[in-house]
């Protein structure tokens, strides 16, 4: 958002909205690293390397109900005369984004001011997804343990027939392939043992909407 173009109280319209969201310090010391064209001539340099970006802030909003990129643009940012914004995938890193913590190359702002409003809360969404993950690493675990997955070479297949009706079956396989090493290990382990253990089953297909449960609810135990 960029203070140039936001109209009187804009703050306290966006906290009178009650959506929790969270502000940068001002990014007044931003540069180019590059040569900025100009969109309608390319020949034309917008802005040069080196050059001062225009002073923005960063925000992240963050609502409790589902909502479309739409709504949120007309309700909350044309309002205050503000760009499209962008979904955002990860709010940690967004959030981190705000003081460039990533990015030593770029100016490091001050962290202390960084501003929350409306009950806004990093931790609840750094949680939230660090849970997700854990939930994926537990559900995968007993699918190796019960599918059976004998083979490393046979785990992403699997993954990818089991799980093909999830909607989230690229975060499985991200984590799988994170995970390769610790995966392989239980794998061959788990092979180990059914060789060990003559009254081992036969391969049998797999329930897998309860498997994130039952793997949580082992882990409490």
């Amino acid at each position: 958002m960029y203070p140039e173009s936001l109209p009187d109280g804009w703050l306290d319209f966006l906290r009178q909205s009650c959506v929790e969201f969270a502000l940068s310090p001002l990014h007044d010391k931003d540069v180019y690293t590059k040569d900025v064209l100009d969109e309608n001539d390319t020949d034309l340099i917008k802005a040069k390397a080196g050059e001062i970006k225009k002073p923005h802030y960063h925000g992240i909003f963050a609502f409790t109900n589902p909502t479309t990129f739409n709504n949120v643009y007309e309700s909350f940012l044309k309002p205050l005369g503000q760009p499209v914004p962008l979904t955002c995938d990860n709010v940690r890193r967004a959030y981190e984004y705000f003081w460039h913590k990533n990015d030593p190359e770029k100016y490091q702002y001050n962290k202390e001011d960084v501003q929350t409003f409306n009950g806004f809360d990093v931790l609840n969404y750094i949680n939230i997804e660090q849970r997700r993950v854990l939930e994926i690493k537990l559900e995968l675990v007993t699918f190796i343990k019960e599918y059976p997955i004998l083979e490393p070479i046979d785990f992403l297949d699997a993954i990818k027939n089991a799980f093909a009706d999830k909607e989230d079956l690229g975060d499985y396989l991200d984590i799988a392939f994170a995970n390769t090493s610790a995966f392989n290990i239980y794998i061959r382990s788990n092979r180990h043992k059914r060789k060990e253990s003559p009254s081992a089953e036969e391969p049998a297909s797999v329930d897998t909407s309860t498997l994130a449960d039952q793997a949580l609810n082992q882990e409490k135990k």
